[in-house]
């Protein structure tokens, strides 16, 4: 008899991996919902939450292709995560329909295993959902064990968790009573991320995208918000120019930096996200700097498209820049080694900030990047952990990611927020798609 293997277990406990095994082992077909959905409708990027319908179109996609093969006398394994006793239930009701034997799996770890596993996955998700701590504890809401009449094999996978690599011994420069320890930063800390913001503006210098949005913003008047400000560079020309103007940013120690400089009290600041806005304040909605790329997955895009839709009034313009992943920027990126560039900034208080920014991966849309910064006197310039570092020297590092969308899926998902696309343009000279300097510069209408 045809077997239909099901393979249940909550996130990270390697249902995949099992599934993967099984296939070598059985010779059955193997489908994953997961890398199917991945691959048809996210551009192969990360996601957190997935979209309802389209789930639910790709489901029914699945159960027509997983019964026809089993009617041919195809096993096949899948890979669905089963969390529900509904779909578990289907699953065996239609494989009686065609006459299949069913056989359950449940595979479970600790949750310690589970967590890490899924954290090492983050790095590089490929067909596999990025998964916050957070996504980990809220989705635990949604997954329903197996019931005491569920007949399955049990498989405990936590022996089976990758050992991790042991930690590097410390270089030999570093002599045991000659230096300090290095002092990693947390910089995501509002106190400790001013000391490597302060420097932001010396790297960021007025460019063209701003002469462009700030000519935009004035041909379009009225009420203006800046969304993901920063230091308020932009921010702060709009108010000069006449503009009435919001500036929004989550980051504290950037909105210190706008604070503190002339004209700030021309803005009115919100520390905050698209979310804080009121609903139809605002003529314009302005976001620069690459900062569309910053959400990662396809629920926070999703979710700032909706609440700029909100924020504006009818007719109101959103305008932005995204990077376009035709220009392929990370084969650059990753030119030399993965090496981007050295940079020194003397801060106002004449500290030294070297900065070392590195390119580590580009996987499914998303180029991954590595910045370490050390503060000094100035005396040496830093290459960090690459040269001797003073006595009470402060070090950081950060992974951060871009993320990149073509151009249709940038059109398709603020149609699908309510927007009516006007123009997407190649450069800020208005150059058309693909002709101009790798950009997507988008102007919409709510």
């Amino acid at each position: 008899m045809t077997v239909v293997h099901l393979i249940h277990g909550y996130l990270g406990v390697g249902k995949t991996t099992f599934a993967k095994q099984l296939e070598a082992d059985t010779g059955a077909v193997r489908l994953s919902a997961d890398e199917w959905y991945l691959r048809l409708y996210t551009d192969g990027g990360p996601a957190e939450a997935l979209d309802d319908p389209l789930a639910a179109r790709l489901n029914g996609q699945l159960e027509e292709l997983w019964t026809t093969l089993v009617r041919r006398g195809v096993e096949v394994i899948l890979d669905f995560g089963l969390w529900r006793r509904a779909d578990r239930d289907r699953a065996r009701d239609l494989a009686a329909a065609v006459g299949a034997a069913v056989r359950l799996y449940r595979l479970h770890c600790t949750e310690a295993v589970a967590r890490e596993r899924v954290r090492r996955r983050n790095a590089d998700p490929g067909e596999s959902w990025y998964l916050s701590d957070a996504a980990f504890d809220h989705l635990k809401a949604k997954y329903e064990p197996l019931g005491a009449d569920e007949t399955a094999t049990d498989i405990d996978t936590t022996d089976t968790a990758p050992t991790p690599p042991p930690a590097a011994a410390p270089p030999a420069r570093y002599p045991k009573g000659r230096r300090r320890p290095l002092t990693t930063l947390d910089i995501s800390d509002p106190e400790l991320d001013a000391r490597f913001a302060a420097g932001y503006d010396g790297q960021n210098q007025w460019r063209v995208d701003d002469e462009f949005f700030l000519a935009l913003a004035k041909l379009e008047a009225g009420r203006v918000v800046d969304v993901g400000c920063g230091t308020g560079r932009l921010t702060i020309m709009l108010a000069n120019a006449g503009l009435d103007v919001t500036g929004v940013d989550p980051n504290p120690a950037f909105l210190n930096i706008a604070y503190a400089k002339p004209g700030t009290d021309r803005v009115a600041w919100i520390r905050g996200t698209a979310a804080d806005l009121p609903d139809q304040a605002f003529d314009t909605a302005l976001m620069t700097s690459h900062v569309a790329q910053v959400f990662l997955t396809n629920a926070d895009w999703a979710d700032v498209l909706s609440d700029l839709k909100r924020c504006l009034r009818p007719g109101g313009l959103l305008a932005f820049d995204t990077r376009d992943p035709a220009d392929k920027a990370w084969e650059r990126w990753a030119s030399d080694h993965g090496y981007v560039g050295e940079e020194r900034v003397v801060l106002p208080d004449g500290l030294v900030r070297d900065t070392t920014t590195t390119f580590v991966s580009y996987t499914d849309g998303v180029a991954m990047f590595e910045t370490s910064a050390v503060l000094s006197d100035g005396t040496a310039h830093h290459r960090p952990e690459d040269q001797d570092l003073s006595p009470g020297t402060l070090w950081s590092r950060a992974r951060w990611a871009y993320r990149f969308r073509r151009p249709e899926l940038v059109k398709r998902s603020l149609e699908h927020a309510g927007f009516q696309v006007e123009n997407m343009f190649g450069g800020w000279q208005q150059e058309p798609l693909g002709h101009g300097v790798g950009e997507i510069v988008v102007l919409a209408r709510a």
